[in-house]
């Protein structure tokens, strides 16, 4: 089960896109606790790295956490609010379709100073190959299949369903990796 402890780790897992290179995003989603009305506010932001710290885009809701430390400098109550319920963290590329999702669940223990722990959730991409073959792989994690393996992995190559092998995408830097791997995998199947 892979877990970023730190934003840091989480900024520096597959920083740029598979596909087009271009640097990820990170996106906040979540809710906080209900207002008077008894019902939820939708949160959702972009995080931006900037000067060693990473900086929230609400103007209404800040969150600022220091990269080296994973310490709050503004909007631990945000985040406090957003923990009575689920939090997600999704590292997406602006251009291409290549997602990382990440959770935090609640009830998961943690200092209040300190950003939460987040699980990695899901990997996906989905890109047009050569000759226009679509690719679509998506990785599941966390999910308890077996005792031997926590995540699961479809490769699909022109909506043909591949058999499920182990994957992990923090191997490969670039698409021309991705390409070989997948390529050998056609060759066995």
């Amino acid at each position: 089960m892979k877990s970023f402890n730190t934003l840091k780790e989480l900024v520096n897992y597959i920083p740029n896109c598979l596909v087009c290179g271009k640097q990820m995003m990170i996106i906040i989603k979540g809710h906080i606790l209900p207002n008077s009305q008894n019902r939820f506010n939708g949160y959702y932001t972009r995080l931006i790295v900037n000067n060693n710290q990473i900086v929230s885009r609400n103007k209404k809701h800040n969150i600022t956490v220091n990269l080296d430390t994973n310490e709050f400098i503004d909007g631990k109550e945000v985040i406090y609010n957003l923990k009575q319920n689920w939090i997600y963290l999704n590292k997406t590329c602006r251009t291409c379709r290549f997602d990382i999702s990440t959770v935090y669940r609640s009830g998961q223990q943690g200092d209040k100073n300190y950003f939460p722990t987040f699980l990695l959730d899901s990997e996906t991409i989905s890109y047009t190959w050569k000759n226009g073959k679509q690719i679509y792989i998506v990785k599941y994690h966390n999910i308890g299949v077996s005792v031997l393996s926590d995540s699961v992995t479809q490769i699909s190559v022109n909506n043909k369903w591949l058999p499920s092998i182990p994957f992990d995408f923090s191997k490969f830097s670039k698409l021309s990796q991705l390409n070989n791997r997948i390529s050998t995998l056609l060759v066995f199947h």
